[in-house]
């Protein structure tokens, strides 16, 4: 009986996994060259999200809800590169969702690493 108790802990345990992120089913990611330096965020609506010039700063500004202030670290470019940004997902998410989204999105394309304290939002890589 121990051996199978062993075995359904074990197996329990292999099977709780972090909750699934919410992801876009399509998105993309290209550097901008353009020297303009004003940024477009559109307001997400019906599934889609789009940005022009968006510096990765303004993106986790939204994404994690927080102010230019409260980021600290990353390297320079965060402030001065633009990307242009297109997802979409199914269905008609709430901007709530977007945003998880967008966060799941910078982790995974720019390998962001946050650490939350109450003073600032760091970024790390």
């Amino acid at each position: 009986m121990k051996t199978i108790v062993g075995v359904l802990i074990t197996t329990a345990i292999a099977f709780a996994q972090q909750p699934v992120r919410p992801q876009f089913d399509a998105a993309s990611i290209k550097p901008n060259p353009s020297l303009r330096l004003r940024s477009v965020l559109l307001p997400p609506t019906g599934g889609l999200l789009s940005t022009r010039m968006a510096t990765l700063r303004l993106l986790i500004q939204n994404a994690y809800g927080v102010q230019s202030f409260q980021i600290a670290g990353g390297p320079d470019w965060i402030n001065s590169a633009g990307f242009d940004l297109d997802a979409k997902v199914e269905g008609n998410p709430t901007r709530s969702e977007i945003w998880l989204m967008l966060r799941s999105l910078l982790e995974d394309r720019f390998a962001l690493k946050v650490h939350h304290n109450i003073a600032s939002f760091r970024y790390t890589r």
